[in-house]
């Protein structure tokens, strides 16, 4: 008995031994590894940062470095320091660099300006940590000046606790693990077990018939393991096969509907998704399975939908956009998933509503414009005719000035109409294409003979620049309506004595035409919007110079119609320039 006990401690004594020097070797292995990882990491993107920084301003004036060393450094998030030859500090993004000592004597600069590259970690007593130094050396013709970039160790610090701590808490299991396993290794009954271990193995790697041998000779408590683990593996068996059934039909489910389906559990993490949710952020189903949902979505939206719901408990609701990889809206739906014994996660059902509300944008749009546009000249007309009825035998002169008004109104809602009719007709593709051959030159001149006398009563000067024989395939009725639009625009918008040019030439076989004024302008960030319909710049000027909105709308689609494109640029106060590109010959 007692030669039996000796045995089966020194084998446990040896083995837990043996385990715990493996495991201590480990963790420190582990920690120099992690240490080496992180500073070799750390200093790479140092290094890259001095580098592109030495890039930026090498040819700038010395004056301007300082400015944008700061907002470099602001923008990195590292302190950028530049150094001359002689060790003088140029320029820091953290401390005013005329008050800093010379830095000759420093390990990092010195290494730099022999070598080309250099690093060193000092103690700062400012902030209480060690800091990493990475230095380049960069030549301007035959001045020499030093780039360096530093970033506090106390991450470094942060993650050796960290590794630590964990390696400690695994090092205390595994060293009751390894006590446990050598007592049982040396009780001389390993036969069954590695018979059990061999059908837990069998059924790790997948086979759920394997079953654990059975005998009357066993050892008691081990022949009860064996069943056990056979009435286990059973179980196990029939619950992974109706898993797998379910799965199949859930999977099912899932990529049949028109809905994203996103399931994630309580660290945020996407355990599940459909097809249809992959294709809505333009990426495989499978790749958002194991990432957070900002990782996987890119929505910042959904992902803090999703935490609300987690820390709630409680369902949610947003609506939210994209616009990668095409423009997308979709109603977020995002509900907790509560097992009878815990809170597991929550199911996101992503609904795609952007035809709709599209849709429903442009019609609330074009409902309102309309309304609105209609009912301005038929507010005026009613209380102009209204004052008529009311002075009929008043002074001549204001009936015949509210007369006028009158139709000027009328006129106006007759241009509208027409607008909108013209603009109708494009975008349903019922215009047809009357294509011809003809001098590009003669709907020019028709175009500004035609608005001669507007210009001269703005004193607006008219001046056409047609590269010689120019000719065209095209619809003539087309290119003469969008030079009206263009033209009418540019004198209407103009300043009085100012000028506008119509050009056009053959380039990179296109006709390039340009209308360009020397008028108010047009404000930057309405450029991308000039195009829209009903859309305006100056609205109470449009309107008082008779215009209906819908212009360049009716241009652009033209243009398109005509196979080509316009564009629009400008210079608030100063010049505004419109370029319509157009095929050599437009063929049918």
């Amino acid at each position: 008995m007692l030669r039996f006990i000796g045995i089966r401690w020194r084998l446990a004594g040896a083995l837990f031994l043996t385990t715990c020097a493996i495991i201590l070797a480990l963790g420190f292995y582990l920690l120099e590894w992690a240490e080496g990882y992180y500073t070799s990491a750390i200093t790479q993107i140092l290094e890259r940062e001095s580098r592109a920084a030495g890039d930026i301003i090498r040819n700038l004036p010395s004056e301007d470095v300082p400015k944008l060393i700061k907002r470099i450094g602001h923008d990195l998030g590292h302190r950028i320091t530049v150094i001359d030859s002689y060790g003088t500090v140029l320029a820091d993004s953290a401390h005013d660099f005329r008050t800093m000592p010379n830095h000759a004597d420093r390990e990092e600069f010195k290494e730099a300006l022999l070598n080309g590259y250099g690093k060193a970690v000092h103690h700062s007593s400012t902030i209480g940590t060690d800091m990493l130094y990475v230095a380049t050396r960069h030549n301007v013709g035959d001045k020499t000046f030093i780039v360096r970039a530093a970033e506090p160790l106390s991450g470094l610090n942060e993650v050796r606790n960290e590794i630590k701590k964990k390696f400690l808490a695994a090092a205390i299991a595994a060293f009751f693990v390894s006590a446990i396993i050598s007592i049982k290794l040396a009780s001389s009954i390993t036969n069954p077990i590695e018979g059990v271990i061999y059908a837990a193995n069998k059924l790790a790697e997948g086979d759920l018939s394997a079953r654990a041998p059975e005998t009357e000779r066993s050892i008691r408590e081990i022949s009860l393991l064996s069943r056990i683990f056979n009435d286990m593996a059973e179980r196990l068996q029939n619950t992974i096969s109706e898993i797998n059934k379910q799965k199949s039909r859930m999977h099912a489910i899932f990529d049949s509907t028109d809905d994203g389906i996103l399931m994630i559990n309580t660290d945020n993490v996407v355990v599940m998704a459909n097809k249809t949710a992959g294709f809505m952020f333009g990426v495989e189903a499978d790749s958002l399975i194991g990432k957070t949902v900002i990782e996987g979505t890119l929505s910042h939206d959904l992902s803090k939908l999703v935490e609300r719901v987690i820390l709630l408990e409680t369902p949610g609701t947003l609506e939210i956009s994209f616009t990668s990889p095409v423009e997308r809206t979709v109603d977020a739906y995002v509900t907790p998933i509560v097992s009878p014994e815990d809170f597991t996660g929550v199911l996101a059902v992503l609904h795609d509503t952007t035809a709709a509300k599209r849709l429903d944008d442009i019609r609330r749009d074009f409902a309102a414009n309309v309304s609105h546009e209609l009912k301005t000249p038929t507010a005026s007309i009613k209380a102009m005719a209204e004052t008529i009825l009311i002075r009929r035998s008043g002074d001549e002169k204001i009936v015949e000035d509210f007369t006028r008004k009158i139709v000027e109104e009328a006129d106006r809602m007759a241009r509208l109409v027409e607008d909108l009719l013209s603009l109708a007709e494009i975008e349903s593709q019922q215009r047809q294409l009357n294509l011809e051959t003809f001098a590009l030159s003669e709907p020019i001149i028709e175009v500004i003979s035609k608005l001669r006398e507007d210009a001269a009563a703005k004193n607006v000067e008219l001046v056409a620049n047609i590269q010689d024989g120019l000719v065209i395939k095209s619809d003539r009725d087309a290119i003469t309506q969008i030079l009206v639009n263009l033209v009418d625009n540019a004198i209407k918008y103009n300043k009085e004595g100012g000028r506008v040019e119509v050009s056009a030439k053959a380039e990179d076989q296109q006709i390039v035409i340009k209308v360009a004024d020397s008028g108010i302008g047009i404000p930057k960030e309405d450029l991308p919007r000039v195009f829209e319909r009903f859309y305006r710049v100056d609205k109470a000027r449009s309107r008082q110079s008779g215009g209906t909105g819908l212009g360049l709308s009716i241009v652009k689609h033209l243009a398109e119609m005509l196979g080509g494109t316009i564009t629009a640029d400008s210079r608030l106060g100063e010049w505004s320039e419109f370029t319509i590109n157009l095929p050599v010959e437009k063929l049918d």
